[in-house]
């Protein structure tokens, strides 16, 4: 992914952004103008953007390394994760926490039912949910054990 230039956005380019209407804070992704124009993304390709903006968040708070503690901490808390909790940065942590992790998408799709197949378009209460969510925030909202469910209410 490429760096950006505007400190409210994880892209360079226009702020294009999808999520799961019922939990936009947990779900919404920053998409790239070729996502968008594609129109449909795969569970791998929405896990990658999950993961990247969950990097850019470790990365805007104060403190970097202590949000990366505290996203190891629920995810050991959930019983997924086992694997250490430093990283060189804020992006090899959400990988590594993230997408290497088998886990996450159990824990991921517990609070969130990603649609099939995962239709894209642009939302800008997407937007909005990438650029105001932060790490604790996003947490509360995205991790969930599989046997708690989701909560529909």
């Amino acid at each position: 992914m490429s760096q950006p230039t505007d400190p409210d956005w994880p892209l360079k380019g226009p702020r294009l952004a999808w999520g799961v209407p019922s939990n936009l804070v947990a779900s919404s992704i920053p998409l790239t103008q070729s996502q968008l124009v594609k129109g449909v993304l795969t569970t791998e390709e929405y896990l990658a953007m999950l993961a990247f903006r969950v990097g850019w968040l470790l990365a805007r708070a104060d403190d970097p390394e202590e949000a990366e503690l505290e996203l190891a901490a629920e995810l050991d808390r959930l019983g997924a994760w086992l694997g250490p909790e430093k990283f060189l940065n804020s992006e090899q942590a959400a990988r590594a926490m993230l997408l290497d992790n088998p886990m996450f998408p159990d824990l991921f799709t517990a609070a969130v039912q990603l649609p099939s197949p995962i239709r894209v378009i642009q939302m800008p209460a997407a937007v909005q949910a990438v650029r105001e969510t932060d790490l604790r925030e996003w947490l509360d909202l995205g991790l969930q054990s599989p046997s708690d469910g989701p909560d529909l209410a």
